[in-house]
């Protein structure tokens, strides 16, 4: 696979973007009540509970089990709750006021969120030619007012994000260093954040092991053998991922009884201590409802799950209760759209040059999003929320700066940028900087804070 950018060199320019979205983050993290964040309320009990006892929870303690639901986020995987109780004990040093300590543990999504827009831009000096289209890309990221609400509360979706912004990131520096073994250690810390992370997130898990072996193949030894050299190297990157985020499967099946995920001991649980409308045995789906899967995502009975998840995607907040104006969204629609329309010959041509089973790769991983979020819905639990889609954001976003790319023209490595060169990015970040300011004006400030 050929790379636009082999180790792209760092600047300080490099930490404007993030510095910028950081100071966004923190203020909206400061200022967002809990009853605005959905599921936070239910998720803050994990790290109160591990600050106050010293241990992981098993699931089914009585602090942590929510009266409604009668489970917890216990069972599940938590990455985001264990980053953000670093913060807690460190707030917790000065202080034992609730609301500084859940300010704490929500700098886990903050510090999570800049960790991506920074990745952004590693992966863009990676993967494009024109040298402004990487802070294009973080810009495009950073500043998604869906993003920037999942980095100001405690969530999985701003670190699973970075996760697999990071798996991306480590797949780029691995073909470039020739799988060497630092390299390998990257690749397997971010799979283990993947594991840790969130269930949505495990696409890129199954599609390290085939990035991995893919491009190991062309990586022959002197005997003109590949294979035992990559299996080397993939029990490396298992091992570190194991050690990263494998613990807590392991742990599960200790804690209960062989259940890997946990999810059976979660639905006993529910069954046993929730209201009676919300028992595992009651709930219904659409699936249980007799609902057809295609007319659930696009059919218009009781509304299209398709359009109002793209809706979220871009910018719902609060409990899908707090939308962005209609205008707003469809400029960000727009926008999207013509970068995306563009990225098409933009992937194209990129395949012809030799790089077209990356941009295959993340084809099929934006794809496995949209299955898992649809399907979650229709046989699990109906919910029509962009946040289902997280894990394809990056190599979305990577398909709609290179459309924008593609139309500034700049395809190759002259030192110079032409006038059209500079205008497309630049004209790019501005529309889209005065979209979110617009955003953060009309709508996050007077009705989010």
């Amino acid at each position: 696979m050929r790379i636009q950018n082999p180790k792209p060199a760092f600047s300080p320019v490099d930490l404007v973007i993030p510095a910028v979205c950081l100071v966004v983050y923190v203020a909206w993290s400061w200022t967002l009540p809990v009853e605005m964040a959905p599921d936070e309320a239910m998720r803050l009990p994990v790290p109160f509970f591990i600050l106050e006892h010293g241990h992981l929870p098993i699931g089914n303690e009585p602090q942590i089990v929510h009266e409604l639901w009668g489970t917890s986020y216990a069972f599940e995987p938590y990455g985001s709750s264990l980053v953000g109780l670093l913060f807690m004990k460190v707030a917790s040093l000065f202080t034992t006021s609730e609301l500084w300590l859940i300010r704490a543990v929500r700098l886990a999504s903050v510090v999570s969120a800049c960790g991506t827009v920074l990745l952004c831009e590693r992966i863009g000096k990676r993967l494009f030619c024109n040298p402004l289209s990487p802070y294009l890309l973080a810009i495009c990221c950073g500043l998604l007012p869906q993003f920037a609400f999942w980095a100001s509360y405690l969530n999985n979706d701003a670190f699973m994000v970075f996760a697999t912004a990071a798996t991306i990131d480590a797949w780029l520096v691995g073909i470039e260093r020739e799988w060497d073994l630092r390299s390998k250690v990257f690749l397997g810390c971010a799979v283990g954040l993947c594991a840790i992370s969130y269930y949505f997130a495990y696409g890129y898990i199954l599609a390290s092991i085939v990035v991995f072996f893919h491009t190991s193949r062309k990586l022959r030894g002197k005997d003109g053998t590949w294979l035992p050299r990559a299996l080397r190297g993939a029990c490396v990157v298992f091992l570190v991922a194991m050690a990263v985020g494998g613990w807590f499967f392991v742990r599960n099946v200790f804690v209960h009884d062989g259940d890997l995920f946990g999810m059976e001991a979660s639905r006993e649980l529910a069954e046993q201590n929730a209201v009676d409308e919300l028992k595992p045995s009651v709930h219904q789906t659409p699936q249980t409802r007799g609902r057809p899967f295609l007319l659930m995502v696009f059919g218009n009975e009781g509304g299209s799950w398709l359009l109002d998840s793209i809706r979220s995607a871009v910018g719902v907040f609060g409990y899908l209760d707090i939308p962005l104006g209609a205008t707003t969204l469809r400029l960000y629609y727009l926008f999207f759209a013509i970068g995306a329309i563009a990225g098409i010959p933009f992937a194209l041509q990129e395949r012809r040059a030799g790089s077209g089973f990356v941009y295959g790769v993340f084809v099929c991983l934006m794809l496995f999003a949209f299955w898992m979020a649809a399907f979650y819905s229709w046989a699990i639990d109906y919910q029509a929320q962009g946040r289902y889609f997280a894990s394809g954001l990056i190599p979305f976003l990577v398909f709609v700066v290179g459309g924008f790319e593609m139309l500034s023209g700049h395809r190759t490595h002259q030192d110079q940028l032409d006038a059209r060169a500079r205008a497309v990015p630049l004209i790019c970040a501005g529309t889209y900087v005065l979209l979110f300011a617009y955003s953060a004006i009309t709508v996050i400030i007077p009705r989010c804070t």
